[in-house]
């Protein structure tokens, strides 16, 4: 029996979990799995690798970190949230990227997405299709007062970009979207508002109830008071909805 302890005694010492747990790195976890695959801690060590690899690619905001934590742990305890994870920055990408083949990629990888996320994908894939002949100038964004008071306090912002309908149709509606992006370029919310539409939300300047006649070249408009936490100040404009003929 004491030998059986003494023997235990000497394997422990020649474990160096406690130092592995210390460095707390994936790195260092993989090495001591690599080299103790029998240890007594194979358990504790492969949690918190997993836990790692999720961590790493919740900051690094990487479809590829996701990828690599699902490769690396295909039957993992914490892949749901995993799953989940990469699915909304799959969705923030492609609104960011806004591209079809973008769009046309989420799609495949995620067939039961919600259905207003999969109608708001395809309406994209075919606006895009359409946004070539309507081409967004330059943004400019400033700080202004909402009641319109020049004397007023700045307790908002304004942004203008010059929309061109290079068609040879006239559109009835043409809806931009505003995106607010982090540092990272993650887009944290979205305003919508109408360069052209019959009829909208709130009042509009007359000019926008009209519909855009080919050659046509717009400003389009937007004050906002609720600026999103986290805003770097950059901005997206682009077409989101586009009717030709009568905005019915």
């Amino acid at each position: 029996m004491k030998a059986l302890i003494l023997f235990s005694t000497l394997l422990m010492g020649c474990d160096n979990f406690s130092a592995v747990q210390q460095t707390d790195t994936i790195e260092a976890y993989e090495t001591y799995l690599k080299e103790n695959p029998t240890s007594r801690w194979v358990i504790q060590a492969t949690s918190r690798l997993e836990l790692l690899y999720l961590k790493d690619a919740d900051l690094d905001k990487s479809l590829e970190k996701y990828d690599n934590y699902v490769k690396r742990f295909p039957n993992g305890a914490l892949k749901a949230r995993a799953m989940s994870q990469r699915q909304k920055l799959a969705q923030a990408r492609a609104t960011t990227t806004n591209t079809i083949e973008v769009w046309e990629t989420y799609l495949k990888e995620y067939p039961r997405a919600e259905p207003k996320i999969k109608k708001d994908a395809r309406r994209a894939i075919k606006t895009l299709k359409l946004a070539g002949q309507f081409p967004v100038g330059p943004i400019t964004k400033e700080r202004v007062n909402l009641a319109e008071d020049e004397e007023g306090a700045l307790n908002g912002w304004g942004f203008w970009a010059d929309v061109t309908n290079n068609s040879k149709e006239e559109v009835g509606r043409i809806i931009m979207t505003l995106v607010y992006l982090d540092e990272n370029d993650i887009p944290l919310d979205t305003r919508r508002a109408p360069v052209a539409a019959r009829y909208w939300s709130v009042p509009m300047e007359s000019h926008f109830y009209k519909p855009m006649k080919p050659g046509e070249t717009r400003t389009w408009e937007f004050t906002d008071g609720n600026i999103p936490e986290g805003w770097s100040g950059k901005v997206l404009i682009r077409p989101d909805s586009i009717i030709f003929g009568p905005d019915e």
